[in-house]
């Protein structure tokens, strides 16, 4: 990371809008606004970056049309839930990615299309993708592959979750060798429905201690706290403090996360509710969130 002076040193130089834009990009650091002086006299590639660090990626494409632009725009789309489009741009991204000879982009523009296959439901094509990406991965000999590998095991594993097939999930998810927060949160899920009760909590802990090395810490330790509580107790629908938990969770994935990350938490959300009898509540949140459930 460069610091402001070092910044400031490079102001006469050729570089510093890139210094600037990969500063931002890769470090993600708040210079948008000072970048957005320098719009007008960027060239066409740092005009396309930044417009893909504020999230226009779609405009970005136009810029210029390539693998990258294309994944971000598909992986951005992915985010907002609007996965048939998402899916447009990441296919034409392959394309592109293809004719580049650029294989690494490919293996990770497969890897989205599987997860924007999962969230419409489309299995078979989510595990062709998934498929596709491991065996060019075969060709791969860089220090990544095995965190990809593990991002495609643990995507499977979460989504035969989602479809109860919980043994089968969590012999998946165990396979995975990188363990964090959202992958202990999964097995104690598994574990939950299973009627493992000891084994889940057992997860549970374990995902409270590897906190620190989980991406978006907050929502796996908001997710957590949730399965904690229903092996906690019993008759966890009586309790005021589980919706309070749930609501304050499912407020959280809203701001925070993508939009696929509330399928989990809003099926308990619906069952407490339903215990309650508020039916109308169910059916406007049915309503709101008629997309995780196509």
């Amino acid at each position: 990371v460069l610091s402001m002076d070092e910044l400031k040193q490079l102001e006469e130089s050729l570089y510093f809008i890139d210094a600037l834009l990969f500063q931002c990009f890769y470090f993600q650091t708040e210079l948008s606004k000072v970048l957005e002086e320098f719009f007008g006299v960027m060239n066409q590639q740092q005009q396309g970056l930044f417009l893909i660090l504020n999230n226009q990626a779609e405009k970005a494409v136009q810029q210029i049309p390539c693998g990258y632009t294309f994944l971000a725009a598909g992986m951005q789309k992915n985010w907002q839930g609007e996965y048939v489009a998402a899916i447009r741009l990441l296919e034409q991204g392959f394309q592109y990615s293809s004719q580049e000879c650029n294989i690494i982009l490919m293996v990770k523009i497969k890897i989205f299309l599987g997860m924007s296959y999962s969230e419409l439901q489309q299995w078979q094509d989510e595990l062709d993708c998934y498929h596709a990406a491991e065996k060019m991965m075969l060709y791969l000999n860089l220090p990544w592959v095995k965190e990809y590998l593990d991002t495609i095991q643990y995507n499977i594993g979460a989504t035969l979750l989602q479809r109860g097939q919980f043994e089968q999930a969590s012999e998946i998810l165990q396979k995975c060798q990188m363990q964090n927060g959202n992958l202990c949160h999964k097995m104690a899920v598994c574990m939950e429905k299973m009627q493992q009760k000891e084994k889940a909590m057992e997860w549970v802990q374990k995902g409270f201690e590897m906190l620190d090395q989980t991406p978006k810490k907050n929502i796996s330790l908001q997710r957590l706290k949730l399965v904690e509580f229903r092996l906690q107790h019993t008759n966890y629908l009586e309790f005021a403090e589980y919706e309070s938990l749930l609501n304050h969770c499912i407020h959280t994935l809203q701001t925070e996360a993508p939009v696929g990350y509330l399928r989990f938490e809003i099926a308990w959300l619906i069952e407490f509710l339903e215990s309650k009898r508020k039916y109308k509540e169910v059916s406007s949140l049915l309503k709101e969130f008629s997309y995780l459930f196509n």
